[in-house]
C-alpha cells in the first residue's frame, strides 16, 4: 500500500476521502470467456523457472475461487505468477483499503476466501507452473479511527501495548525514526524489533508457505527499520527483516519484493540487500515519455538496479487514488510493452475491476515474448522520436510506435529476414545488411520473435558499407547516438549506435553513396552533444572517432525526462514536465529535480545560466540552484516572491569537478504557487 502517498497526515482522512471516491472491492468471479483478440501462438508459451524472468498478475481483490478457476487462461496468457490480495483478516468488507487493514497474521477473510481455499487455489497453480505471490501486512494493525488504538476486530494476542512503538503519527515522511516508528495515518505501528513479534509474523508467513505460496509483497517495507545503511547504530535499529527472512522456509526458491518507495529517507539500498523493491517513480518515467512521443530518457529505473526493481504501469494504489486511473488502456498497453520487452527488471500487470484487459491479444503476445527471451541481452534504440524499439539479443525485438503510421530504418543486430508481428496489428518488418526496416502502423505495439519468414538476402558488395565506430565508455544504462548531415543521418533525430566489446559504439549503413562527404556529431543519449567541431567521413569509409564531453552543458528543458530526475514532493506536487520548461506546483515538502549525468567542468571559469519565474512565493518558500562537488551540495542561489522570466548566470568556479552536477529545489506550502526553470547552461573556458 503506497501510504498515503507518504504525506497524509490523519488516517481518519483518508477514510473519509476513500469512502466518498474510492471503488468499491468488486467481488464479482472474473469472467471466463476466452480473448476475444486472436493473436500468432506460435511463440513458446512455457513459462520460464524463475518468477523474477516472467511476468506477475495483479489479481486485485479477486476470490481465490475466481483465480483457480482462471488459471488455465492465465497460463495461456503467458503469466508465471499471480500477486493476490492481503490474505489476512479484516474488520470490515466493502473497500479495498479494509484488506490493508489487517486484524491478524492468519490466512482467510471475508473478501477473498478461506485457507483451505487458498491452499486449493496454490495445489492448482503450481500444477501450471504458475506461483502465488501473497501481498503480505506486517507493519501494523487496524484502528479504531483513533490514531495507535486498534480496532475492536483485532485478535486478542494482538491487544498488548507493548507490541506497539506508541510514537503517534508520522508527521515528517523524510525523518527516518519517525518513518519506521510512527504510525501511518492512524495505523497502530507494530514494535517490529521485538523478538515475539517477529516470531509471530514469521509463523504467519511460514502458515503461508506450507499452504503453497511462492513468494511476498511486504506492504510498507520501507517502514519497518533495518539495522544497516540509514539504520546503522540507531536507536531505532532491528533485526526484523535478517531474522524473519532468516528464518523463512523454502526461502530460496520463493520470489520477494518490498514496497519501498523511493523518496528522502527510504534507506532503499539496503533494503535491495534483503528483496527486490518497487521501482515507482518508473510509471511517471514511462508517462512522461509516453505523454511526450520520445522516449530516448528511460533507461534509468529511477536509481534502482534493474536486476533488483520490481516494475509496473499502476498498481492498485496509484489506480485507487486516481493518479493513473485516467491513462488509457492503449498507453497503459506501451508501457507494459516496455517493461515486458526488457531484460532484467520484474514486471506486474494490474487488473482493473471489472476488465479483461490482462489477456488482449497484445499483452498475450508481449508475455510470451519476455518468456521465449530469457537470457538475452538487452538493447535499446530510439530510431525516432516516437519510436523505441528494444532488441533482445538475435533473437527478437519490440517495436513501440507512439505516432502517425511511419516508414522506419534502423541498425539492428537480427539475423537477415522478413519477420511478421506476433500480435494483433498486420505488419511485417525486414531485416538486411544489418539494417531493419518496414511500415509501422500508427499508435502501435508490435512484437517479433526470432524466426525470420524468407530466407536471407544477399549481403551488398564489399566496400559500400560505411561504419562509424565511437570509441567512448557511456557509463551504465547510456546510450551513444549518432546525428550528421548525409541522410539516412540528419541534425534532428539521432541513429542509435550498436556497443560492441572494449566500449567501442559501431554504427553501419549502406544508404551513403560511395564517396560522398559528409559531418557527423556522437550524441549521449541523443541528447549530449560531443565537443568542438564536428567529426567529417567519407560514404564507403571506416571511421574511427574518440570524442570528448567536457565542455559545454546546454538543455532548452522540453523533455526534462532527458537529463533530469525528480524525486521528493507529493502526487503532482512536484516537479513535472511544463509547456517547454520544468515545472513545480505547491510543492508542500522540498521537491528535487536532479541532473542525472554528471559533468566534467574544469576550467579557468566556469558558469551556470538559467531562466526562471516564479510566482506567489511567501516567506519561507523558495527556488534553490544547488552545485554537487564530491558527495557535498552547495546551494548557489535563492530565488523568491514574484518574478517573471528573469535570466541569471551564477559564476560555480569554486565548484568546479569531474563529477559536476546540478539540481534545482523548490518548496510551496500553499496552493496557486508555481516556479519555472528553462534554458540550464553550464559553460567552461
Amino acid at each position: 500500500m503506497k501510504k498515503r502517498y507518504e504525506l497524509l497526515a490523519l488516517f481518519l482522512v483518508f477514510v473519509v476521502l476513500f469512502s466518498a471516491c474510492g471503488s468499491p472491492v468488486a467481488l464479482q468471479p472474473e469472467p471466463t470467456d476466452q480473448p476475444t483478440n486472436q493473436v500468432d501462438d506460435s511463440l513458446a508459451r512455457a513459462l520460464p523457472a524463475n518468477v523474477a524472468d516472467g511476468a506477475i498478475l495483479h489479481a486485485y481483490n479477486w476470490r481465490f475461487a475466481d483465480i483457480q478457476s482462471n488459471l488455465s487462461q492465465i497460463a495461456a496468457a503467458g503469466y508465471k505468477a499471480v500477486q493476490v490480495s492481503p490474505v489476512q483478516g479484516t474488520k470490515a468488507t466493502g473497500e479495498w483499503w479494509l484488506l490493508y487493514q489487517p486484524t491478524n497474521f492468519a490466512i482467510g477473510n471475508a473478501q477473498l476466501g478461506t485457507q483451505s481455499q487458498f491452499q486449493s487455489l496454490c495445489s492448482a497453480a503450481n500444477g501450471y507452473g504458475i506461483k502465488i505471490i501473497v501481498d503480505a501486512v506486517l507493519n501494523h494493525v487496524a484502528d479504531n479511527g483513533t490514531s495507535g488504538v486498534w480496532a475492536n476486530e483485532v485478535e486478542s494476542y494482538l491487544k498488548r501495548s507493548d507490541w506497539y512503538h506508541n510514537q503517534g503519527t508520522i508527521s515528517n515522511y523524510t525523518d527516518r525514526r519517525q518513518l519506521t516508528q510512527g504510525n501511518l495515518g492512524n495505523l497502530p505501528d507494530l514494535a517490529t524489533q521485538r523478538s515475539d513479534v517477529q516470531q509471530t509474523i514469521l509463523s504467519f508467513l511460514n502458515s503461508c508457505v506450507s499452504s503453497g505460496a511462492g513468494g511476498f509483497r511486504f506492504d510498507a517495507a520501507k517502514h519497518i527499520e533495518t539495522n544497516i545503511g540509514l539504520d546503522s547504530g540507531q536507536t531505532w535499529a532491528g533485526t526484523f527483516w535478517t531474522n524473519v527472512l532468516g528464518g523463512l522456509s523454502n526461502r530460496s526458491n520463493l520470489y520477494l519484493y518490498g514496497e519501498v518507495i523511493q523518496d528522502t529517507g527510504d534507506n532503499a539500498a539496503s533494503y535491495q540487500s534483503y528483496f527486490d523493491i518497487t521501482a515507482h517513480g518508473y510509471i511517471w518515467t514511462l508517462s512522461n515519455a509516453f505523454n511526450n512521443g520520445n522516449w530516448s530518457g528511460i533507461q534509468s529505473v529511477n536509481g534502482v538496479p534493474a536486476d533488483k526493481a520490481l516494475v509496473y504501469m499502476e498498481n492498485h494504489d496509484t489506480y485507487e487514488h486516481n493518479e493513473t486511473k485516467s491513462f488509457s488502456f492503449a498507453k497503459r498497453k506501451a508501457m507494459w510493452a516496455v517493461i515486458t520487452a526488457r531484460s532484467a527488471m520484474t514486471p506486474l500487470f494490474l487488473v482493473r475491476p471489472g476488465t479483461s484487459e490482462w489477456k488482449d491479444g497484445d499483452i498475450v503476445a508481449l508475455n510470451n515474448f519476455r518468456n521465449a527471451m530469457v537470457g538475452q541481452s538487452e538493447y535499446m534504440r530510439f530510431p525516432a522520436a516516437p519510436v523505441l524499439a528494444i532488441e533482445r539479443g538475435t533473437k527478437g525485438m519490440v517495436i513501440i510506435n507512439n505516432g502517425a503510421a511511419r516508414s522506419i530504418s534502423f541498425a539492428t543486430n537480427l539475423a537477415a529476414g522478413t519477420y511478421s508481428n506476433k500480435g494483433l496489428a498486420s505488419a511485417s518488418v525486414t531485416v538486411s545488411g544489418g539494417t531493419l526496416s518496414g511500415n509501422l502502423p500508427g499508435y502501435s505495439v508490435l512484437i517479433f520473435n526470432g524466426t525470420s519468414t524468407s530466407p536471407t538476402p544477399t549481403p551488398p558488395p564489399s566496400g559500400t558499407t560505411t561504419t562509424i565506430k565511437v570509441n567512448y565508455d557511456v557509463g551504465l544504462g547510456n546510450s551513444m547516438f549518432l546525428r550528421g548531415s548525409v541522410s539516412p543521418l540528419n541534425w534532428t533525430t539521432g541513429v542509435a549506435a550498436t556497443w560492441t566489446t572494449g566500449n567501442v559504439w559501431v554504427y553501419s549503413t549502406t544508404a551513403i553513396p560511395s564517396g560522398t562527404a559528409f559531418e557527423f556529431k556522437a550524441l549521449i543519449n541523443d541528447s549530449r552533444w560531443s565537443d568542438g567541431a564536428n567529426f567529417t567521413g567519407t560514404g564507403g569509409q571506416t571511421i574511427t572517432i574518440t570524442p570528448t564531453y567536457n565542455g559545454n552543458f546546454y538543455d532548452i528543458m522540453d523533455t526534462i525526462s532527458t537529463n533530469w530526475a525528480i524525486s521528493g514532493g507529493t502526487t503532482s506536487y512536484k516537479w513535472y514536465q511544463g509547456s517547454g520548461c520544468a515545472q513545480a506546483r505547491a510543492t508542500s515538502t522540498i521537491s528535487y529535480l536532479t541532473q542525472k549525468y554528471a559533468m566534467n567542468k574544469t576550467g579557468t571559469v566556469v558558469t551556470l545560466a538559467f531562466k526562471y519565474k516564479t510566482v506567489g512565493l511567501d516567506t519561507g518558500e523558495y527556488l534553490k540552484v544547488q552545485v554537487l562537488k564530491g558527495t557535498t551540495w552547495t546551494n548557489v542561489g535563492t530565488y523568491t516572491g514574484t518574478k517573471d522570466w528573469t535570466n541569471t548566470s551564477i559564476n560555480i568556479t569554486a565548484y568546479q569537478s569531474t563529477a559536476m552536477k546540478l539540481r534545482f529545489l523548490s518548496y510551496m506550502s500553499g496552493t496557486d504557487e508555481y516556479v519555472y526553470v528553462d534554458n540550464v547552461a553550464v559553460s567552461k573556458r
